[in-house]
């Protein structure tokens, strides 16, 4: 390694050829020595794993004012040269570049994400006097190792940066002159111990700050005079989050998810369709089919389809998550219209009348052509509104000074103030007209709002105060009308005293909880206070200390019905969202935020406010069993009025409910668990292999009639249970393990024989015994049945109570 008596920077790079100008040119005082051998780390295979889907997120979006660079938003973006003054220190003269490696220990971009150096790896190919490069900047996934992870030995190699087949040197790569750029994430850890963000990169003109530092870089380690080609931005597993929110405001000329489309890829289908209008650009999206990313990439899937252009193509594969940027990113880097081995169209294969399913809108079988929104992997595994998960920015040794720290007492506010949701609620009363709420039909929604960029920095007009990660949407005069869920409409829930914002964040976590409450009450709901900038809080609170309200996150509304106090909404929206929730109570309205995790104040004084505590807390104490699957027992809903259910709910509960209701009488299993059961396992009827609506499984000594080779999908502990064919194992963030297997399952007769039988089984078996206690509340029958462990997803308890509300309502609450 090449050092220089006067200066303390190193550099770890691919040797020049004897006899070749080396061109050493200094570079910044941030880069410092990168050992070839990583003493006292244990050299073990890779254990990256994808993210949490409900910890998948970016972070805060820092500042950058320390690099002394300008960021302003760009309508060109991806298209900035390398600085004059840069430019002015370089010799122009004819060079040839070798292949070439960079490895930068401290960057000041990067310095401010926790976790182990190096921050930055650069690598090129050979090049003939380049002037135009193009620059591939990659976005990694989380780490099995933890803080631990090193950007070189764990992600480097598993990253799709390859100028050519890592497992055949002899296949053709790359060749056009080329930058890759690896930047190191920002160590969170969540609850899996695993998690990593770019919150330094996923502001505006962040990321052409880096690739233009790049190219400074290159420059003066190759003695070349270069400005940017083509930027591609490749993201494996949660990246995607941040890639994301890259897209909102910049404009790559290609893009490659590698099973990275964990959360809404509305910012990746805005360009990609805005590319294809311009017949310009490249989208190639690889996913493992049944996972985690499946129901957004066929989102993007059926968003560019109609194109038919081999550039912008959505495809499944069976390649393991961790191996599919090292086997396809070489490929798709060589020729982003390439043809892909081992890789299919979405929904291509076609299925056997008997073949085997596993759940997609159910959790056994498969149901090949559901329709999934955004939130379909957060309602399969939950999510996590824990404040704090981003803990970089406040008490993290490992984060520097990017960031703006803020006070403890400023950040983790549980409470509203009641002088500000007291105002809030008045002018919306006086901006109505209206003294209380009037009825509102609706139909049922399914409405995708636009991703909108504006100001959202720290404490500036839209700033996501608990970082949310929730897109900033438009919310103009042309939405406003328009329904979010069956009773409520985007202005309802984007206003504030009256006022209602042209862009909002909106929680569909909150909407659900809304339309929960307004299900059971089956009255009309006010919301008086929705979604409030940041801008707007500061102004109500008039000279005070702002408070960091959830109202700025998007996860918050204030609410009255008509004819009740605020204490007994708060008692309504426990009984149907159970105590993952803050409550705010006040005299005549109450303040509802999904926040996660329980949280309660009132907004009245000394006795007063005692007394309503002790009375809301008690309540929630008193809920039956406790909290399963994210959620506390809750009663049976009352029956709302004037709603239609939809026909494949209505049809179902037509043409089973009668059996479930027998079970009932002959086992004591509440109607409503059976059916609600049968509903969810077997995808709402479509799969129940001769006639198993229940998932209940048999035993291989079971006689030939009466069971069956199924496919299924489990969540265990350990990695080496034991199946009659065990397809896969993956490693999951929360140190768990998703199977795909084939296991034996029970076969009847006929639908009758199957309810009579799902009954006697939970009757006949102890584990299920607890539940019995609760025959007169089939709510909290159903979670004691998924605690004692019926099936092995995690939120299983959750979905199936959505599911039976959904057949309560169908039924008229019969």
């Amino acid at each position: 390694m090449d050092t220089s008596e006067d200066s303390d920077i190193f550099m770890s790079r691919i040797e020049t050829p004897a006899g070749e100008q080396t061109g050493r040119w200094p570079l910044r005082d941030d880069v410092f020595t990168h050992a070839e051998e990583l003493a006292g780390e244990e050299e073990h295979a890779s254990a990256d794993y994808g993210p949490e889907p409900e910890l998948a997120d970016y972070g805060p979006e820092p500042e950058l004012a320390d690099h002394g660079l300008e960021l302003a938003e760009d309508p060109f973006a991806g298209r900035h040269p390398v600085s004059e003054s840069i430019e002015s220190t370089w010799p122009a003269r004819s060079v040839r570049v070798s292949p070439g490696r960079l490895v930068v220990e401290r960057h000041p971009m990067l310095a401010g994400h926790a976790g182990k150096p190096p921050d930055l790896v650069l690598k090129w190919n050979a090049m003939n006097d380049p002037s135009q490069v193009d620059v591939v900047v990659h976005l990694h996934g989380y780490s099995g190792h933890g803080r631990a992870m090193n950007l070189v030995r764990d992600k480097e190699p598993a990253s799709g940066l390859d100028f050519g087949d890592p497992g055949n040197p002899a296949a053709q790569g790359r060749t056009s002159p080329t930058l890759f750029v690896l930047p190191r994430g920002h160590y969170f850890g969540g609850r899996s111990g695993m998690g990593y963000s770019f919150p330094a990169l996923t502001g505006p003109g962040a990321v052409q700050a880096l690739v233009n530092d790049a190219l400074m870089r290159f420059g003066a380690e190759t003695s070349s005079l270069v400005t940017m080609g083509r930027l591609i931005l490749t993201a494996h597993s949660g990246g995607g989050a941040a890639l994301m929110a890259i897209l909102k405001h910049t404009d790559p000329d290609e893009v490659f998810a590698f099973d990275a489309l964990y959360s809404s890829p509305e910012a990746l289908i805005v360009w990609a369709r805005r590319r294809i209008a311009q017949d310009s650009g490249a989208l190639r999206v690889i996913y493992r089919a049944g996972e985690g990313t499946a129901a957004h990439s066929e989102q993007v899937h059926r968003a560019v389809r109609d194109a038919g252009l081999a550039t912008f193509q959505v495809e499944r594969t069976r390649v393991a998550h961790n191996d599919i940027p090292r086997r396809f990113g070489w490929r798709l880097l060589t020729d982003a219209a390439a043809q892909l081995a081992d890789t299919g169209a979405p929904g291509a294969a076609a299925r056997k009348e008997n073949e085997e399913f596993f759940a997609e809108t159910g959790w056994r079988f498969e149901d090949p052509e559901s329709e999934h929104d955004e939130l379909a992997f957060e309602e399969l595994y939950g999510a996590d509104g824990e404040d704090g998960e981003y803990a970089g920015h406040n008490g993290d040794a490992g984060y520097g000074g990017a960031v703006e720290s803020y006070a403890p007492e400023e950040l983790f506010v549980d409470e509203e103030s009641g002088e500000v949701e007291n105002e809030e609620w008045r002018l919306d009363r006086e901006a109505s007209g209206e003294l209380w709420p009037s009825e509102h039909e609706a139909f049922p929604s399914g409405l995708v709002l636009t991703p909108v960029t504006g100001p959202t920095g720290h404490k500036e007009e839209h700033w996501d105060p608990y970082a949310t990660g929730l897109p900033l949407y438009d919310t103009g005069p042309a939405v406003r009308r328009r329904k979010v869920s069956a009773r409520f409409t985007v202005g309802e829930l984007a206003g504030s005293g009256g006022q209602v914002a042209d862009k909002a964040r909106i929680s569909v976590e909150l909407v659900r909880c809304l339309q929960a409450i307004r299900d059971r009450l089956g009255k009309s709901v006010r919301i008086s206070s929705g979604y409030r900038s940041w801008a707007r809080n500061v102004r109500v609170y008039s000279g005070r200390q702002a408070t960091m309200s959830r109202h700025c996150s998007g996860q918050a509304a204030d609410i009255s019905v008509v004819g009740m106090t605020g204490m007994e909404i708060a008692k309504v929206a426990i009984d149907v969202w159970g105590d993952k929730i803050g409550i705010g109570v006040g005299d005549r309205y109450a303040h509802i935020d999904v926040r996660g995790h329980w949280a309660v104040w009132t907004y009245f004084k000394g006795a007063a406010d005692k007394q309503a505590k002790a009375e809301i807390e008690a309540y929630r104490a008193g809920r039956g069993t406790a909290g399963l699957g994210g959620t506390s027992a809750q009663s049976p809903p009352k029956q709302p009025t004037g709603e239609a259910s939809a026909p494949h709910v209505v049809a179902f509960v037509r043409a089973f409910q009668q059996h479930a209701r027998r079970s009932q009488d002959e086992t004591g299993v509440p109607w409503l668990v059976t059916l609600g059961q049968a509903a969810l396992e077997s995808g709402w009827g479509k799969h129940a292999p001769r006639n198993n609506f229940f998932g209940i499984k048999a035993k291989a000594s079971a006689p030939e009639s009466s069971r069956q080779l199924l496919r299924t999908k489990e969540v265990l502990k350990r990695p080496n249970a034991v199946f009659p064919e065990v397809i896969s194992v993956t490693p999951r963030p929360d140190g768990k393990y998703d199977y795909i297997v084939k296991d034996w399952f029970r076969a009847y007769e006929s639908p009758a024989e199957a309810f009579s039988a799902h009954g006697a089984f939970l009757r006949n078996n102890k584990r299920y015994a607890s539940a019995f206690a609760h025959l007169n509340d089939p709510y909290a029958f159903a979670r004691a049945v998924a605690a004692a462990g019926y099936a092995t997803a995690p939120s299983y308890a959750s979905a199936l109570t959505g599911v039976m509300r959904m057949i309560e309502h169908a039924a008229g609450g019969s």
